[in-house]
């Protein structure tokens, strides 16, 4: 009886062992969901298929209802309810994934831009963010690590003004109450060479650079978040309206990492341009050109990013707002984390980013993040377990007979 009994709970404790390891691990899951961004008021990345106003000329060419995630997505999840997702497991444009260019007017949310078109690439998360667990934890002030790698942590609300604050390493609340009290950051400016923008963007100067909005994280449950950017590719041009009925084509690519979903203090800078000016150029009431003349002017033109700031992804409240110059974007947007104590349900995931550039103006900038966690069909650490107490189960009854 003791030799059984001695068995039986050695092979309890190996069963133990294997669903306890498997639980510090994590569980990897399939996921599905889908990845959608907005410019400003009213330009999606990718676009989307239903345009405003909502009529047949509006409607976008080439677009698509978000980035769904790849054929074999995987999640993994943690009993703490953190969440570890690998590089491009949302893939725009992907190998064997292939879409066209997609175009869409946008001159009814801004007095200078007629049209974007844009032929991305982009996956999320991107490179350098994949890998990287989104924790969970119950507020309060806690250290959070240089670059905000281990989540959105700190305060339970945390205001960040680009531009009215000195360079803000730790994520901690940089202090928005009083702006005038605070310098201008200090970035990277494009240039110029014999009085003519430089084509290379950013330059090797630094400027102080005021960004006129704000991101305001509030915290919601237990404050998931952190680390999510995309990595961007491919090309992307602005039709800037022109005297005459022309248009300026700016062109140019994005940086390689968007900056929303970043720690606090990043930024990027891009120089869309240079482009001859079109005339005549026809475009219909919601900005979609479908006639372009010949060449009227070879005079070049910029959209340059002065700076775009972002904050971490996060399940929590943001709140955004930038000043046009023309008046305010100004967006509340929320998270939620409706997942079940096994991990399985939806989560959702938001992060913005405030910009300025010098022809279109200022905007707010908002992403979300939409994950559809099933429950495992099997867990692995589970599975050994129960095939351990199986087999011991076995020895034990037969060393009874």
């Amino acid at each position: 009886m003791t030799r059984r009994f001695t068995i039986a709970l050695a092979c309890g404790l190996v069963a133990l062992a294997g669903a306890g390891a498997a639980s510090a691990a994590g569980v990897p899951r399939p996921l599905s969901g889908k990845v959608q961004g907005y410019v400003g008021s009213g330009l999606p990345i990718p676009i989307r298929p239903k345009g405003t106003p909502m009529d047949a000329a509006c409607l976008p060419l080439g677009a698509i209802d978000g980035i769904k995630a790849k054929a074999g997505a995987k999640i993994t999840t943690f009993a703490t309810g953190a969440i570890m997702m690998q590089q491009s497991q949302f893939t725009l444009r992907g190998p064997g994934n292939p879409y066209g260019p997609k175009v869409q007017g946008v001159m009814t949310q801004n007095p200078v831009a007629l049209q974007v078109r844009t032929n991305f690439i982009i996956q999320v998360p991107g490179k350098g963010f994949g890998g990287k667990k989104l924790y969970r934890h119950s507020g309060g002030v806690i250290p959070a690590p240089l670059g905000g790698a281990q989540g959105r942590t700190g305060p339970n609300t945390v205001s960040w003004c680009p531009g009215y604050t000195a360079t803000v390493a730790s994520g901690m609340n940089p202090g928005c109450n009083n702006p005038g009290t605070h310098a201008p950051v200090s970035i990277h400016t494009c240039g110029t060479v014999s009085g003519t923008m430089a084509p290379g963007c950013p330059g090797p100067n630094k400027a102080p650079v005021v960004i006129p909005g704000f991101l305001k994280y509030t915290r919601t449950g237990k404050m998931l978040g952190g680390p999510g950017a995309s990595t961007l590719q491919g090309d992307v041009d602005v039709a800037i309206g022109a005297p005459g009925g022309g248009a300026f084509f700016i062109k140019g690519a994005p940086p390689p990492t968007a900056v929303a979903g970043q720690s606090f203090g990043n930024y990027f800078l891009m120089n869309l341009g240079k482009g001859p000016q079109r005339a005549p150029v026809l475009f219909n009431s919601c900005g979609i050109i479908n006639y372009i003349g010949p060449v009227g002017a070879s005079k070049a033109l910029s959209n340059r990013t002065t700076g775009s700031f972002g904050g971490p992804i996060t399940q929590g409240k943001l709140t955004l707002k930038a000043d046009t110059g023309v008046g305010y974007e100004y967006f509340k947007i929320a998270g939620y984390d409706k997942r079940t104590a096994m991990g399985a349900g939806k989560l959702g995931l938001v992060a913005g980013a405030v910009s300025d550039r010098s022809l279109t103006g200022e905007n707010a900038n908002r992403s979300f993040l939409f994950l559809d966690i099933p429950e495992p069909g099997a867990i692995a650490g589970t599975a050994v377990a129960l095939l351990v107490l199986g087999a011991c189960h076995e020895v034990v009854r037969r060393r009874g007979r």
